[in-house]
């Protein structure tokens, strides 16, 4: 639950979008829109390295900041990835009940971001107004990206990529390491070259995705979850989240 400060200052923005926009790709429209499709990021799942949870509890932080604006402006429904959704809803009374489902999806298992995205847009009706869907995920997945993006263009989506991904994901400590992979709870150990290599594979795999959402049209922002900080509270979290919200041009005054 967002802090009242914070309700306070979103009271004061509205989200930017081509859809929602009175004058395009510039500022937000006054008058509601014909929605907003929010698609959740990948939860927090057991067995995940505790050092990475920081970066999810942000993410979902900056959900919870999305959804208080979108909802106030326009009918707001947030998807997660390993499928559900909570219920279409508008105005201040049911943001509890979107909370509460944000909040829930910490424990959910499912697909991977890219396959859960490309389900939910292919589950998606055509638009017969505008409509704008924000996707909040790291992206990590092993699967084209095209086919997901295809399916958002056809339904006739605006979108907003905001790819957030640990500060530890993008640049590991140098030294002696030890890779443990999660889903098969194999472990190896990395040296500095190897830990080199996955540097540039991550560069090479965010430029890749960042063209992909580019080329279709949408808006992609990457954003670096906050470095360790096991003890942030919730303030100083909603506080990093809301400036970088603003920094990169998704929220604009009212």
């Amino acid at each position: 639950m967002l802090t009242a400060r914070s309700r306070a200052l979103l009271d004061r923005y509205s989200l930017a979008s081509r859809a929602l926009a009175a004058v395009s790709g510039e500022r937000v429209s006054r008058e509601p829109g014909q929605g907003v499709e929010f698609h959740d990021f990948r939860p927090y799942q057991p067995g995940d390295e505790l050092r990475y949870a920081d970066w999810r509890v942000y993410a979902r932080t900056l959900a919870q900041l999305i959804s208080y604006v979108a909802q106030r402006d326009a009918p707001t429904q947030v998807h997660r990835v390993s499928g559900g959704s909570s219920r279409q809803s508008q105005g201040r009374a049911a943001m509890r009940q979107t909370w509460a489902f944000i909040d829930e999806s910490t424990g959910a298992r499912g697909s991977g971001p890219v396959s859960g995205l490309k389900s939910f847009a292919l589950g998606l009706a055509p638009q017969r107004g505008s409509g704008l869907a924000i996707v909040i995920s790291d992206l990590f997945e092993d699967a084209p990206l095209r086919p997901a993006l295809s399916a958002l263009k056809a339904r006739g989506l605006d979108a907003a990529f905001l790819q957030v991904v640990a500060h530890e994901d993008l640049d590991p400590p140098r030294g002696e390491l030890e890779v443990h992979d999660v889903e098969t709870d194999e472990r190896r150990p990395a040296g500095p070259d190897e830990v080199e290599a996955y540097r540039r594979e991550v560069r090479r795999f965010l430029d890749r995705t960042r063209e992909s959402v580019l080329r279709a049209g949408f808006r992609h922002i990457l954003l670096v979850g906050p470095e360790g900080g096991e003890g942030t509270s919730t303030l100083e979290l909603e506080k990093r989240a809301f400036a970088d919200l603003l920094k990169v041009g998704v929220l604009v005054k009212r």
